[in-house]
Order: structure tokens, then C-alpha cells, then sequence
């Protein structure tokens, strides 16, 4: 029996707006040994009626349905039904190139990859703005070099997104490396740096094969969302462990890159959120304040070049726990 030489991963919850998109982009792919596993989490609206109908006109696509599990669950379900060599994920509000699977496969297969890294598009608005990870291209990346990377993942975010990977499927199944399903925000970080930590073959290209469309129903877009701290802790402990784990990640260095991206990142998704919040708004920034991520963060948090004025004094505010004026900036 031959096997599918990549087999894509799409979750859908509630996606039925888009997910026709989605799926014509595989349709039209120009090589046929690939597989879609379809997994529908739940969904409340049509996307059930659309996966059985786009199952029908080809048989390389299988549809599976599930109790609603998350992001995580949905992947880790696709994973165990995967046959192919290697394994992408795609989200169904974005869509690939028509040659996603044969250039990367092309790649992947005569090098025996554990990892390629590729590009993307976001699209927003129609505008379309190439992107590609700040990885060395067009070669294996050294151990050593990904290992310092990791070191400045809030900056170079090569962690953050793991449908910008394919993965050789013997790779992830003899390392046991799926999706944290405790882990209910931020996910690929996770799963990326235990993938790379792994990895004795990772490379990366600058070709755009992935299009990114912008939300206005994501995290920073969307009115309040419960439970957003807990989500953040959730990750926090999950990447904590991972570092006592690797003696090669524990370091200063990669502690303040950790605390870095709580403080000047997670921690404005937080006050942002806070804002459109119907409840005790003083309340909520002292619960913040008092968590394990920020108990931790400032005592290895240094300012960035980067950060602004308004950022600065916002951060400072909080450190010191002025929160009235905070709420008021």
C-alpha cells in the first residue's frame, strides 16, 4: 500500500464561512499523493453539512466528527488517523498555495527531514504581506543555532505557529510529541519548542505556501473573553516544565525571553481584555498581578530596546501595583 506522502490536519469549529476556501486551496493542489483529515470539534453551525459534502467529491479527504475538545484536541485526534510521511496543519479560516504539498514534500522526502519550516502571507483586507521566520534558509539549521534561537522566541516568534511546520510523522510519533491538551492558549509554542529541542534535521525555506487571514474575532480583536489569565497560565506552567527539563533552555538568557513575552505581550492582551470586561475591573488586575506569571517575570524581566514610552510606564505601573492610575492610562 502506498502511503500519502503528507497528510494535512484541519480543524473545524464553527467555520463554515471559510472553510469552502480552505478546502478549494487543497482541491486545487498540483500533486495527488496527499490526504485532508477533516475534524469537526464541535461546531454548532453548518460545518458538519459542508465536511460531509466536500468528503464526497474526493476520496483522499475523511471527515470525523468529535465532542467539542479545543484546538489541541482536534489535532491530537487528526494525528492518530494520519497515514501519511509527513504532517501539516491548516487551519480552516486560512488557506495554502496550490503547490503547498509538492514543494514542500519535494523537499522533505530526499532529505529526511524532521522539520521544514516555510513562509507565509498575511492577508488582511486583501493585502497581501509575505513573511518567512527569522530561521537560516536553504540549509539543516545547527542544533546549537535553533537551541539559541529559542533564547529570543518572543522576538523572532519561530515557536509560534506550527502550521508554518510539516513534520515527518515517524519523527513525531517515536518522540510521543503531541499537543498538550492542558495547554488551552498558545498551543504551538509548546509543541513547537518541544519539536525543535528534538529535531536533528530541522531546515527552513522562504516560500510563501501558507495564507494567514487576518480575524477580527481574534484574541486582540474580540470583546471579553473569560478565563483569558487562567489560558495564559495554563502555557506558562506547560513551557516552565519544559525548560527544567532541558538544562540547555534554563538558563538566564531564556528565562528573560520567557518573561519577556508575559510581560510585553501576554500582559497587554490581558489589560486589553480587562477593558471590556462587565465585572470588577480592580479586582481582576490584582488577580493578575498576583500570578504565577508575574511573581516570576519580574524577577527576570529586563526593558527591551524596543518598548515606548506609553509601554514603559504602563508596565511600571504594574509592577509597582498602582492600579488605579493604571485602569486610568
Amino acid at each position: 500500500m502506498e502511503y500519502p506522502g503528507i497528510s494535512i490536519i484541519v480543524p473545524v469549529y464553527n467555520t463554515s464561512e471559510t472553510l469552502i476556501r480552505c478546502v478549494e486551496s487543497l482541491f486545487a493542489q498540483t500533486v495527488e499523493n496527499f490526504e485532508v483529515i477533516l475534524v469537526n470539534d464541535g461546531s454548532t453551525d453548518s460545518s458538519a453539512v459542508l465536511c460531509e459534502e466536500i468528503v464526497a467529491r474526493d476520496p483522499r479527504f475523511s471527515y470525523y466528527s468529535k465532542k467539542n475538545g479545543g484546538l489541541s484536541s482536534a489535532r491530537n485526534f487528526g494525528m492518530k488517523h494520519a497515514k501519511g510521511e509527513f504532517i501539516a496543519f491548516l487551519d480552516s479560516d486560512d488557506f495554502v498555495e496550490n503547490d503547498f504539498c509538492q514543494v514542500l514534500y519535494d523537499i522533505a522526502k530526499p532529505n529526511n527531514l524532521d522539520i521544514l519550516n516555510f513562509g507565509l502571507e498575511y492577508v488582511k483586507d486583501e493585502i497581501r504581506e509575505p513573511r518567512s521566520s527569522a530561521l537560516p534558509k536553504n540549509q539543516i539549521v545547527p542544533r546549537e543555532s535553533l537551541v539559541e534561537m529559542i533564547s529570543n522566541s518572543s522576538s523572532n516568534k519561530i515557536l509560534y505557529f506550527s502550521w508554518s511546520n510539516i513534520y515527518r510523522r515517524e519523527f513525531l510519533e517515536s518522540n510521543s510529541l503531541v499537543f498538550d491538551e492542558k495547554v488551552l492558549l498558545g498551543e504551538d509554542t509548546v509543541f513547537d519548542l518541544n519539536a525543535f529541542l528534538r529535531s536533528k534535521s530541522t531546515y527552513s525555506i522562504e516560500n510563501p505556501l501558507y495564507n494567514y487571514v487576518f480575524s477580527p474575532n481574534s484574541l486582540t480583536q474580540s470583546k471579553f473573553k473569560e478565563n483569558l489569565l487562567q489560558k495564559f497560565e495554563s502555557q506558562f506552567l506547560a513551557r516552565m516544565d519544559i525548560h527544567k527539563a532541558w538544562p540547555e533552555i534554563s538558563g538566564p538568557a531564556y528565562l528573560r525571553d520567557v518573561s519577556k513575552n508575559y510581560i510585553e505581550a501576554s500582559l497587554f492582551m490581558l489589560l486589553s481584555n480587562l477593558r471590556n470586561s462587565p465585572g470588577d475591573r480592580l479586582k481582576m488586575i490584582k488577580e493578575i498581578r498576583s500570578s504565577i506569571i508575574y511573581e516570576f517575570s519580574f524577577k527576570h524581566y529586563r526593558f527591551s530596546l524596543h518598548v515606548s514610552l506609553p509601554m514603559m510606564i504602563r508596565i511600571f505601573l504594574f509592577r509597582q501595583r498602582f492600579f488605579n492610575l493604571l485602569l486610568l492610562a
